[in-house]
């Protein structure tokens, strides 16, 4: 059966305690790479999107990168919700940073696709005039 999503839950850490949200008991941690490997491998035959979304904050995730990298290696599209916290204007990537400090390639797609001043988080922005 060919569904059109798949609800990932990447973290359970979130940045924020709001008052719709009930919250979780269970143990703050993150979906390793090779976790979301082998998950997403299974659900590939049954979804074409994964959605980031479920308890705890995808921004927050420290291989977000590598988890979008696996996800289109795949051919999977992915969307996620956030609550914009982690969200700031792209930097620009240089290679004169030093390796320790400079943003792997990844992170700043990541910033360009999710900064967007005249949209919203939830969908595009709004038509011109």
């Amino acid at each position: 059966m060919m569904l059109k999503r798949a609800y990932v839950e990447i973290t359970s850490v979130c940045n924020l305690r709001c008052s719709f949200c009930p919250g979780t008991g269970r143990e703050a941690r993150f979906l390793s790479p090779e976790e979301f490997r082998l998950l997403a491998r299974r659900l590939r035959p049954h979804a074409a999107y994964l959605y980031f979304h479920v308890m705890g904050e995808p921004l927050l995730h420290p291989e977000l990168g590598t988890l979008l990298e696996i996800a289109a290696e795949l051919g999977f599209r992915v969307c996620l919700t956030t609550n914009g916290t982690r969200c700031s204007p792209p930097r620009r990537c240089t290679s004169s940073a030093s390796p320790s400090t400079a943003p792997r390639a990844a992170d700043c797609r990541i910033c360009r696709a999710i900064w967007r001043p005249c949209g919203t988080l939830h969908g595009p922005p709004p038509p011109a005039g």
